[in-house]
């Protein structure tokens, strides 16, 4: 009768831990979930070509979910996926280039990945962000560095009527990469290997 007491009572405190990691797990991520506003993002890359001059492209199309806890960002995180044959350069040729087996490769490895794992506060209004970045199914870390520019209701809102009662929240961010990391070394040291992450974004948050 005892051991099975004893059974009876450790089940229990077995159940209560796991009930409490959950919730611990769920009050993680306990902020305002947000998605993209497609029409005010910019995801944009560049490099240096051959000493000359700085180059740039960017991606049209991408999706992602945010979650944002502006008390405690730490607690926040992101994912996005970005479809790699929608990059654009305005050059017909780049873009082909870029898209080809020496650089993204659409045909085998369609999307581009980043997954946040880390965020921390360095200041009032900035951040740190590091998150693992597939791309051409190769994965690597990558810190951003981001900027905090706005959240709450559209400003728009009394002037718009499909704004009003919408919140929104606002970022920059910033990185470096390798694109040899990714399997695109192609002339490198020619055309750098270092490529400059910049993004502007907007989100609109869900409902």
């Amino acid at each position: 009768m005892r051991a099975n007491e004893t059974v009876r009572q450790v089940t229990t405190r077995l159940c209560a831990a796991f009930v409490m990691l959950g919730l611990s797990a769920a009050g993680a991520l306990a902020g305002q979930a947000y998605v993209f506003d497609k029409a005010h993002t910019v995801i944009r890359f560049s490099w240096n070509h051959l000493g000359f001059t700085e180059q740039s492209a960017r991606f049209t199309a991408f999706d992602g979910r945010l979650v944002f806890d502006e008390k405690e960002p730490s607690k926040s995180a992101i994912s996005v996926t970005i479809r790699a044959d929608s990059v654009l350069s305005g050059i017909d040729g780049m873009d082909k280039a870029l898209k080809g087996p020496d650089y993204f490769d659409v045909a085998k490895h369609p999307d581009i990945r980043f997954e946040s794992t880390r965020i921390r506060r360095t200041g009032a209004k900035t951040g740190e962000m590091t998150g693992n970045l597939t791309i051409k199914g190769i994965t690597r870390p990558v810190t951003l560095a981001v900027t905090f520019r706005f959240a709450g209701p559209h400003p728009l809102g009394p002037l718009i009527a499909k704004y009003k009662g919408v919140r929104v929240a606002a970022f920059s961010a910033r990185g470096r990469v390798l694109r040899s990391d990714f399997g695109m070394g192609k002339y490198v040291p020619l055309v750098s290997d270092e490529i400059a992450i910049s993004i502007e974004t907007e989100w609109f948050a869900e409902k």
